[in-house]
């Protein structure tokens, strides 16, 4: 039984008329005549009884247009839901992002990509560059959202899409909270609240190199993976903190933030993926 069986019934059934379907399919009647004929076999039964002038569908042809129905349109969706996730316009993407770059990306990119994609099913979560790195290589995520310097293999990519300073986060009764901007040496007798190494350390070595670079060594305070949890510590007086100047829009109470002067390291937010990325993933870096 082939497909086009199918379509050549219906249409002989809906027109109860051979000359008239074969001119709806385009095709001549004696071919069409065989096909039913063909199909009739397959089947087993007949699907129509055929008198001089006309004809009309018997029982199992009845029942037997119910489903080719059915079947028609499941085929129908089939074939459209697969052109559409051949072209990115339907599936999932699966992303997961540090929570220093959320803010520009979930108010830009994100809805962007909603507006123009909406049948594609966006799954979202926060972790770390560690974390966003073992997901990637195990296949459980498509995109990562992630902050720069950043270490990769050859077998992925980063997409930059902003360049940022740093800025240094402190408890707004603190004597340095009363500066336009701060350098490294203004810091020296502070505690720095930090995540630990093991959670990115490219951006870990990143932020020591800044003191280094000055010859001075920074005592370490309390430790977060996460930036709010970092800010918080820095809230109650636990110490000061170096981060991206994006952070600056996470209003904390008791919390300031003031330009960090003197120091050639920059920062940025960028999209980690595979080399070689799929549609989605590239409809995505277009409307990056």
């Amino acid at each position: 039984m082939e497909l086009r069986h199918l379509r050549y019934f219906t249409a002989v059934a809906e027109e109860l008329n051979f000359h008239k379907a074969a001119e709806r399919l385009h095709i001549s009647q004696p071919p069409l005549t065989v096909a039913i004929q063909q199909l009739e076999d397959d089947i087993g039964a007949p699907l129509f009884i055929r008198e001089k002038r006309r004809i009309h569908l018997t029982p199992a042809g009845r029942m037997f247009l119910d489903k080719t129905y059915s079947i028609l349109e499941q085929v129908d969706d089939a074939s459209e839901n697969a052109r559409n996730i051949a072209a990115g316009k339907s599936g999932t993407l699966r992303i997961c992002f540090v929570s220093s770059s959320i803010t520009g990306f979930l108010q830009n990119t994100v809805q962007k990509f909603v507006r123009k994609y909406p049948d594609v099913r966006l799954e979202m979560k926060q972790g770390t560059h560690a974390r966003i790195m073992n997901w990637m290589e195990d296949g459980t995520i498509d995109i990562g959202l992630v902050r720069t310097p950043m270490d990769i293999t050859h077998e992925y990519a980063l997409h930059s899409y902003s360049k940022l300073s740093y800025i240094v986060a402190l408890p707004k009764s603190h004597p340095l909270a009363k500066r336009k901007t701060i350098r490294i040496p203004d810091l020296k007798d502070e505690k720095l609240i930090i995540y630990p190494r093991r959670v990115s350390p490219t951006e870990y070595d990143h932020v020591m190199s800044m003191f280094m670079d000055e010859g001075q060594t920074q005592e370490i305070g309390q430790g977060a993976i996460e930036q709010h949890t970092i800010l918080s510590l820095v809230s109650v007086g636990l110490g000061f903190a170096i981060m991206p100047e994006s952070m600056k829009s996470f209003g904390i109470p008791g919390m300031c933030f003031k330009p960090l002067s003197g120091v050639k390291q920059r920062t940025g937010q960028a999209v980690l993926t595979r080399k070689s990325p799929d549609i989605l993933v590239q409809n995505f870096l277009d409307i990056l």
